[in-house]
């Protein structure tokens, strides 16, 4: 009889979607993202306010040609970041001077997803962190 750890583990699902944002923009704008007035900040923080506590998600996703969002610093509480097949969200130069792109609270608090997460670390400025969870 082996020792160890009882516990059952099981392969984590996808959380139910509270509400999908089309991509406005291409990934092909990495190195001149649109300026943090008119990048995709304040629609992501206002989806994730919005499912806050719910544990369902909001689903990033792509739409025509257009596969990228650029974002400054997003609070996720309560709820999940999905991020589609093909996407990416790309740090704006906005989040640069902040402590992380992403920060994570509360339960079911999650990024999950096939797409990418991108804080242009080999061209922004100052040390921000990807991810955070508190």
């Amino acid at each position: 009889m082996a020792t160890g750890d009882s516990r059952t583990v099981t392969q984590p699902t996808y959380p139910g979607i509270c509400t999908t944002i089309n991509a406005r923009y291409s990934s092909a704008l990495r190195t001149s993202p649109p300026s943090s007035s008119a990048d995709d900040t304040s629609v992501i923080q206002q989806a994730l306010t919005n499912c806050k506590g719910t544990g369902k998600s909001v689903v990033l996703a792509a739409s025509g040609s257009n596969d990228a969002f650029y974002t400054g610093s997003l609070s996720i509480s309560g709820a999940g970041l999905v991020i589609n097949s093909g996407v990416t969200l790309f740090g704006n130069d906005s989040y640069s001077g902040n402590a992380n792109l992403l920060s994570f609270t509360g339960t079911n608090a999650s990024l999950m997803g096939p797409g990418t997460v991108d804080g242009r670390g080999d061209i922004i400025t100052g040390t921000p962190r990807l991810v955070t969870r508190t």
